[in-house]
C-alpha cells in the first residue's frame, strides 16, 4: 500500500536551500524527511521549538524571559541613561515585553 502524500510549496533563499541540502545529505535524510520529522514533533508536543543554536549570544535586551530579568535590565538602563521610569512606565514595558496583563504585574 502506497503512503499518501501532500505537496507543500515553499519559497526559500537558493543559498539556504543548497547549504541545508548538503547538511541533510551528510546526515542521510532528505528535505522532505526533515519537514515530516519536524511536523510530527509539532503534532506530538503541540508546540514549535524555536531553540536556534548559535555561537553568538543574544543582546541582553532580547534575552529577557522573566519579570525579574526585565526589572534588572531596566534598572541598569536607568543608571546608564540617568533616566528614571515611573511605575506606570515599568508596567507598560513589562506588559509589552512579557505579554502579561496589567492585573498580573
Amino acid at each position: 500500500m502506497a503512503l499518501a502524500t501532500a505537496d507543500i510549496h515553499v519559497k526559500i533563499d537558493p543559498k539556504i536551500k543548497k547549504d541545508s541540502e548538503e547538511v541533510l545529505r551528510e546526515i542521510g535524510i532528505s528535505m522532505s524527511d526533515l519537514i515530516n520529522i519536524t511536523l510530527r514533533k509539532v503534532i506530538r508536543e503541540k508546540r514549535v521549538d524555536m531553540d536556534i543554536a548559535t555561537t553568538k549570544r543574544l543582546p541582553e535586551n532580547l534575552d529577557i524571559k522573566t519579570k525579574e530579568q526585565l526589572i534588572d535590565f531596566l534598572s541598569k538602563r536607568e543608571k546608564q541613561n540617568n533616566k528614571v521610569y515611573t511605575s506606570t512606565q515599568m508596567r507598560e514595558i513589562l506588559t509589552e515585553r512579557l505579554g502579561a496583563t496589567r492585573e498580573k504585574i
